[in-house]
């Protein structure tokens, strides 16, 4: 599977090229983990997905909700969630939005 930039591009990607390569490792490797390793191909709606990963989920400035888990107030103790938490439940959202839901079941695909 692989996503040219050209393509990230033309789906609206807001990177630039420099930073993308890292960014596209990054979404290709989650892609893989929540697919199970089922997607070979990007057909329009995973390369749409993959942008989407990259540019609201994976890009540092992107403004994530780190809710405060914990808060302790002997000399002000803040504890956040972490941001893979974050990013993961972030990731799994779009990628339902985008992919079909065979790709995403966990169990054998029967045919």
């Amino acid at each position: 599977m692989n996503l040219s930039y050209e393509d990230y591009k033309k789906f609206g990607g807001k990177v630039d090229s420099n930073a993308f390569p890292l960014l596209w490792l990054d979404c290709e490797n989650y892609l893989d983990k929540i697919t199970f390793g089922r997607l070979k191909e990007l057909d329009d709606n995973a390369k749409r997905c993959a942008v989407r990963i990259i540019d609201s989920v994976l890009i540092p400035s992107s403004n994530l909700d780190l809710s405060v888990a914990s808060y302790s107030n002997g000399i002000e103790s803040i504890t956040y969630n972490t941001s893979v938490e974050v990013i993961q439940a972030s990731v799994i959202d779009i990628c339902r939005q985008y992919l079909d839901n065979e790709l995403l079941y966990r169990g054998a695909v029967c045919k």
